[in-house]
């Protein structure tokens, strides 16, 4: 599908523009060894690999990790047959983590070719500030951003983010988008019968737009969702879902990794993925306007909850505690098995000033997720 390849194609163009090959980091930490390589001068296209990483950073918690691409000068994939080397040991797999927070080096190697020296950051987990104070986190939780991005599909402007972002999260799932078509009275057949009440709660009044974390609009970095990713959870979800005839159950698992003495607020929405429908574009990627049979992610379809959030009991919000609370959605107008689940935690209306969501999960329909 056209679709496909253009993602394939501009996800592998920011990757490369995040992180791409660099010059060797002159400072490493106590563990890190400079594993400095002269890289083969390319003679023609195909004499020279390098390496491509999925992220910047990783949180050094033993799960968060940094998966690497190598390809040749003809961009062919040659990770299969390449040895990838972090801090001169070889890798088993091409995929990284680490519990020990440091400067790494990464080179590979493809037969007599040798890649140049690229480097990423591991952070130590147990640090986080809320409200501008210093914590201590107990557990270690995945954190993920949550993206709602206001669009259209009758928006010839919305495919310049919508391409770039979906190739990202393709990549990355710990940004979790979520479309909200719109406004009213639009010809979109996706519009979410709520997108105005959020519009008029975050000041939106066009498109595209994208509110992160309910507490910022994008910048249009994609750089932007890495670093907001590094962020330590102070809290994990995990959701259980189940799908009878066209009801999906959901049960919610927050476990809290401190005391947080603010009023906190779960949001679940009901959210359905693949939906193919002709997307207006005004001459972005070279695509056609429309690009047919456009493929939409994660549009908004309903919530268990209020858009705004359910009270989390503030008893419940103690170091180590796990709140736990269920809700059934009706999917019946949907495809079911296209469904997904998203849930997040965010402050209240009354938190002292604070805003935003503390953590993100998603899950399809009918499967469960962890922390």
């Amino acid at each position: 599908m056209m679709r496909s390849a253009v993602v394939f194609f501009i996800s592998s163009l920011l990757i490369l523009i995040v992180f791409s090959c660099g010059k060797d980091n002159a400072t490493n930490n106590a563990a890190a060894t400079n594993s400095a390589a002269t890289p083969v001068s390319p003679v023609t296209s195909n004499l020279y690999v390098y390496v491509i990483a999925n992220k910047v950073q990783i949180t050094a918690n033993g799960t968060d990790a940094i998966k690497f691409t190598i390809r040749d000068g003809s961009y062919n994939d040659v990770t299969a047959s390449s040895t990838i080397y972090v801090n001169d040991k070889a890798l088993t797999t091409n995929t990284f983590s680490t519990t020990v927070a440091g400067t790494y080096q990464v080179r590979a190697t493809d037969g007599s070719l040798t890649s140049s020296v690229v480097s990423f950051n591991a952070v130590n987990p147990t640090a986080a500030t809320t409200g501008g104070t210093a914590v201590t986190v107990s557990g270690v939780y995945t954190q993920k951003v949550l993206a709602e991005f206001f669009t259209a599909t009758w928006c010839g402007t919305c495919p310049g983010d919508l391409i770039p972002v979906e190739a990202y999260t393709e990549a990355d799932p710990n940004t979790v988008v979520v479309a909200m078509h719109g406004p009213a009275g639009s010809p979109d057949p996706f519009l979410y019968p709520y997108d105005a009440q959020l519009r008029a709660a975050f000041g939106i009044v066009d498109q595209p737009n994208i509110l992160l974390n309910r507490s910022s609009f994008w910048d249009g970095q994609v750089s932007t969702f890495n670093t907001l990713e590094q962020n330590t959870a102070v809290l994990g979800i995990g959701l259980t879902t189940g799908v009878s005839g066209a009801t999906v159950s959901v049960n919610v698992k927050v476990k809290f990794g401190l005391n947080i003495n603010q009023p906190l607020k779960l949001v679940i929405y009901l959210v359905e993925d693949g939906l193919v429908y002709d997307q207006v574009n005004y001459g972005y990627y070279n695509l056609p306007n429309p690009i047919p049979n456009f493929v939409h992610h994660n549009v908004m379809r309903g919530a268990a909850t209020d858009i705004f959030g359910d009270d989390i009991p503030s008893t419940q919000q103690t170091t180590n505690n796990v709140w736990q609370t269920s809700y059934s959605i009706d999917a019946s107008k949907y495809n079911v098995a296209n469904c997904r689940v998203v849930a997040f935690v965010l402050y209240g209306d009354n938190a002292s000033g604070l805003k935003g969501v503390l953590n993100t999960q998603i899950v399809n329909a009918g499967q469960s997720i962890s922390y």
